[in-house]
């Protein structure tokens, strides 16, 4: 947030976390952070490695600033598994695809209301196979085995329960990727669905 017009690159956002003491559009920076998050005794802590901000003017968007910062420290993660953990924002195909051609893990939240594919049924037919099968409705979801564990999250344990399935999303041109669907209770005892993404590892 920045009251000044003379800050670096200071312009109007959309205040995306929709809190209600502040306007819907709001005077800020938009920068794009890069951490590391370690585990310290048992409790998992973010060290910032990288900052930058995101120009007022020309075409550099948040994905390219985002996609910068990964290549930056690629050669420092060389030959190590890395899992790429990002806002809901950036799960795009234009973020995701470039981040697993460096052999990284991408996970994150993606619309609680993506059309997700089952893998198609291949049949002795001429012509091109089929790439998707079909959709998961709403009741073939609730239909999947339920799973319930205990999670550390926000500084106390929760409840969660979360169902999970392989399938394959048009966003991503047809790539069987592993979603999960889960759900918590927040301060007031409110349910909210959520859909995780995670790519299938290659071996």
């Amino acid at each position: 947030m920045r009251h000044s017009k003379k800050a670096p690159e200071s312009k109007i956002h959309h205040q995306h976390g929709n809190k209600t003491n502040l306007s819907q559009f709001v005077r800020g920076q938009c920068w794009v952070a890069l951490a590391a998050v370690v585990d310290r005794a048992g409790c998992n802590t973010a060290l910032p490695l990288l900052f930058r901000l995101t120009p007022q003017t020309g075409n550099r968007s948040k994905l390219r600033t985002a996609r910068l910062l990964v290549r930056a420290l690629l050669e420092q993660f060389k030959d190590r598994a890395v899992t790429i953990l990002v806002d809901s924002w950036y799960m795009r195909a234009s973020f995701i695809q470039p981040i697993q051609n460096y052999n990284m893990t991408v996970i994150g939240q993606i619309r609680i209301d993506t059309v997700l594919y089952k893998q198609p049924r291949q049949k002795k037919e001429h012509g091109r196979p089929r790439k998707y099968g079909t959709k998961y409705t709403k009741a073939e979801i609730k239909q999947l085995p339920l799973n319930k564990k205990k999670l550390r999250l926000y500084g106390r344990d929760k409840k969660v329960n979360y169902r999970t399935a392989v399938a394959k999303a048009r966003f991503l041109d047809g790539q069987l990727v592993r979603f999960v669907w889960c759900e918590f209770e927040d301060d007031k005892g409110k349910k909210k669905p959520r859909l995780l993404y995670c790519q299938m590892t290659q071996n």
